[in-house]
């Protein structure tokens, strides 16, 4: 009997631990509010972390936009409700259903949503949501810790490099191995101000990102300011005609355009951040100057001719969440690539914006 009672205990304990599996997810802290990454009816976005909001609260803009893309129809919508604030004012709101929010690693399908009035009212994660979980902790350094039940499901398969808490304690010696992480970061479309000093200090690239794959273009130019000579004094038929120039037969270096086009492999390092690697063609015009002795004063230069070089070009790109990419490169030439040509010169470097299609 007591061996048959043990047994029974073992069994519920174990479908206590099978069923009190939570996540662990990083927030971020920004203007003293903390946002949390997630999605509503497969869009990406961050919530503001809110637990004292009744549900969750978004603004009336983006239910507009939200409509127009078809992620809400009008069979989601619920109805209006009246709220009173703190000055007796009457306002009417959208009530609508969120057919599904991904937080945590966990989705919850059927999620009450209201519209807020104000066009800056940021996305605010609240009760109806959380409460559909038996708890959930904030931690004091920035993580939200959900525990599962039979109204959330796990959005991929187990993990096993993050903690799993059992018997709902966060406990080291109560936990196992296995949990659910959120939906790791997917790599995002940009553009980029790129600068290659000692050629073309001046450029732009721009990356179209499918998630892991994507393409990109570059242009990089120093737009003549590491041209010789001055500006307006590179008129040959001015030096030579008005003011008696005679070419000696040197020339110099004029500076450079350089275009690129190539494709992208990129693959998430955690929630937070993405990594790109791309490799393409690139095409460097180094403008060729000419330079004309010129009686009492300093040697002249007109633009002579142009040279095409072909190499390749490679980089990686650092993608982070809140938007911000961080770039680095190198140009090969010529082509084929030839290991003794390299040279800091080809460096390039770049800071860019992120955003998702998705």
């Amino acid at each position: 009997m007591k061996k048959g009672f043990l047994i029974i205990l073992l069994l519920l304990g174990i479908t206590n631990l099978a069923n009190s599996q939570s996540t662990k997810t990083k927030m971020y802290k920004q203007g003293g509010v903390w946002y949390i990454p997630g999605t509503i009816n497969g869009l990406e976005l961050d919530f503001v972390f809110d637990t004292g909001c009744h549900g969750v609260l978004i603004s009336r803009d983006y239910f507009d936009v939200m409509r127009k893309q078809g992620t809400v129809t009008n069979d989601d919508i619920l109805g209006t409700v009246e709220t009173v604030d703190a000055n007796n004012n009457i306002t009417e709101r959208i009530s609508f259903n969120l057919r599904e929010v991904i937080v945590g690693g966990w989705r919850v399908k059927n999620v009450k949503a209201t519209t807020s009035n104000s066009s800056s009212t940021p996305l605010l994660l609240g009760q109806s949501f959380l409460s559909r979980f038996p708890n959930f902790t904030q931690t004091k350094d920035g993580y939200l810790i959900l525990n599962n039940n039979e109204s959330t499901t796990p959005t991929k398969p187990p993990a096993t490099n993050t903690t799993t808490s059992t018997n709902n304690s966060t406990s080291t010696n109560n936990s196992t191995s296995t949990s659910y992480s959120w939906e790791d970061m997917t790599c995002r479309s940009q553009i980029t101000l790129i600068c290659n000093p000692s050629q073309s200090p001046f450029g732009i690239n721009l990356l179209f990102s499918g998630h892991n794959l994507g393409l990109y273009c570059g242009f990089r130019s120093d737009f003549s300011e590491y041209s010789p000579g001055e500006w307006g004094l590179r008129d040959k038929e001015w030096i030579v005609y008005d003011m008696g120039g005679i070419p000696n037969g040197t020339y110099k270096d004029g500076g450079h355009d350089n275009y690129t086009v190539g494709v992208s492999l990129g693959t998430s390092i955690n929630d937070m951040n993405a990594l790109v690697v791309y490799s393409g063609i690139t095409w460097d015009v180094k403008r060729i100057f000419e330079e004309y002795d010129v009686e009492y004063s300093a040697p002249y230069y007109a633009k002579s001719s142009t040279e095409l070089s072909t190499g390749l070009n490679f980089g990686i790109i650092l993608q982070t969440h809140n938007g911000l990419s961080y770039q680095i490169g190198y140009d090969f030439y010529p082509f084929p690539i030839k290991l003794d040509n390299m040279n800091g010169s080809f460096i390039n470097f770049g800071i860019g914006f992120n955003w998702s299609a998705y």
